[in-house]
């Protein structure tokens, strides 16, 4: 009972924060969402480095901080006009040159046959979280991006609750068909999927100059969103099982870590904003 209420406490409080901050504050090229941004994929590289160090050989923090913040700021500051679309190419391949020589230096201490290791393990955190999430950043570029946004944020969020809700409810004899995460039910995927298509209905009808282009498209990107964001929660349970960690963390009360609050976001940006640009195109 504990723990529903700290998520329950959590949900009612950091939702209204999170989409607020988006909606209401888009100053400076959303300033403060970039600022959210890069504080929350710092945090969850810590999550993933520590979780991975449990198995596999890593970099240090700050080689991982580094190569995983790179492209985030990067892109933030082409939003500015401060770098150039040739210069955000160059950074993205400076950062994998990056982590090259930093192997090359770790060689002459360190045992070659780890290389293999520390190697993929940075590449994966340069592209999770840190390439997911510049797709949060790039939908600030389009017209209506408040909107937009919050539109994806909620969509992601109520799915991740509404599942959680629904298993609470209806899940009891559907649970245990995913083997990596045994408490998700049938019943919460289904109830968190059909949250996110009638979110997609909502912002048909709550935002026209956004959304109101196509029905179809809006329904589709709820729906596509939703999958997403089902996935995204169960890769980071079979990252969990892998580390054999409950938990990502332990920053976020009734939820665990960072990561753990984030997972479905990280997964379901780049398929949001795919959706929206094929299917409803009113960038």
């Amino acid at each position: 009972m504990r723990k529903i209420l700290e998520r329950l406490t959590v949900f009612a409080i950091g939702l209204p924060l999170v989409v607020g901050s988006v909606y209401f504050l888009p100053y400076y090229h959303f300033a403060i969402l970039h600022l959210e941004i890069l504080l929350v994929t710092a945090l969850s590289l810590i999550e993933i480095r520590v979780m991975f160090s449990r198995k596999i050989a890593v970099y240090s923090t700050p080689v991982i901080l580094i190569a995983g913040l790179i492209i985030p700021v990067s892109l933030y500051l082409h939003t500015l006009q401060i770098l150039s679309r040739a210069g955000l190419v160059l950074m993205g391949i400076g950062t994998v040159y990056y982590i090259f020589f930093v192997e090359t230096f770790y060689s002459f201490t360190k045992p070659f046959e780890k290389s293999i290791q520390r190697l993929c393990s940075a590449v994966f955190m340069i592209c999770y979280p840190g390439f997911f999430v510049i797709f949060m950043s790039a939908m600030t570029r389009w017209n209506g991006a408040s909107s937009i946004i919050a539109t994806f944020l909620l969509m992601v969020f109520a799915c991740d609750s509404l599942a959680w809700l629904f298993g609470i409810l209806f899940g009891k004899g559907n649970r245990g068909f995913v083997p990596a995460s045994p408490n998700k039910s049938l019943a919460g995927f289904i109830g968190g999927l059909l949250t996110s298509v009638a979110l997609g209905f909502f912002a048909y009808k709550v935002f026209p100059a956004s959304f109101g282009k196509s029905l179809s498209g809006s329904l589709i990107t709820g729906f596509c969103t939703g999958i997403a964001a089902i996935v995204g929660d169960l890769i980071e349970s079979i990252f969990k099982r892998s580390a054999e960690v409950k938990d990502s963390g332990a920053l976020i009360l009734g939820r665990g870590g960072i990561l753990d609050s984030i997972d479905s976001i990280l997964f379901a940006a780049p398929v949001f904003y795919l959706c929206y640009r094929f299917c409803i195109g009113v960038v």
